[in-house]
């Protein structure tokens, strides 16, 4: 009939109902392995499937880089000397 219809991937099924299976989350399954937790369309129900490596796509962040032991505590321009003494206890200064 129409020459421009697409037809959806074959998606896996429920065993109850044969609804439509769609991805919900990843749960851990142990020992750095992940299972895909797929849930039915229709009635609901939720199927776990076999466990699998770990996906590693989220890790691949920068690591933050950190000032070196010898460098001190950053300076903070809200305080001056003065305050910084009063802060710390020490005498008052008009």
């Amino acid at each position: 009939m129409h020459d421009n219809v697409v037809e959806k991937a074959l998606l896996p099924r429920c065993s109850s109902c044969g609804g439509e299976l769609r991805f919900s989350h990843r749960e851990y399954a142990g020992r750095g392995l992940q299972a895909v937790i797929r849930r039915c369309a229709s009635c609901g129900a939720s199927v776990r499937g076999a466990p699998a490596a770990r996906v590693m796509g989220a890790e691949r962040g920068r690591r933050r880089q950190r000032p070196g032991i010898d460098e001190g505590a950053p300076s903070n321009p809200v305080l001056d000397s003065a305050t910084a003494r009063r802060l710390l206890g020490g005498a008052d200064e008009p």
